[in-house]
């Protein structure tokens, strides 16, 4: 009686846990992966009053977005567009605003490490 009892109590943990729903943490990268010129970052979150900016010197990354998500299915992580959580990205070189609209999901790289979904995009000269 005390084994039943005991696998019983085993089977029911192992459908709780497998059943439960997995976080997963969303980063978002910028890059200057130009050889001679500083960048100046803009980027605004929704929600927030104020923009932040920020200098990216040659070969330099920001993290510019970190967030998390609960409930969601456990073979995740999954795309999560950075336009769901910032109005606007923005970036200058010596007073002209890049080509490269970072808010269009083509003009990010997205990867997967463990359960963090990681989103890459890089600026060069050439965007200006």
């Amino acid at each position: 009686m005390k084994n039943i009892l005991s696998i019983t109590f085993v089977i029911f943990t192992i459908l709780f846990l497998s059943s439960c729903d997995a976080v997963y943490t969303y980063e978002y990268r910028v890059k200057n992966i130009s050889d001679t010129s500083a960048m100046q970052l803009h980027y605004h979150f929704k929600g927030d009053s104020v923009a932040t900016a920020t200098t990216l010197i040659p070969g330099e990354e920001k993290l510019i977005c970190v967030t998390s998500h609960g409930v969601e299915a456990p073979k995740g992580p999954y795309n999560q567009p950075i336009a769901n959580y910032v109005d606007s990205v923005i970036v200058i070189k010596n007073g002209v605003r890049t080509t490269k609209n970072l808010l269009l999901d083509d003009n990010w790289i997205y990867s997967v490490s463990h359960s963090t979904g990681l989103y890459n995009a890089t600026i060069s000269d050439s965007e200006f």
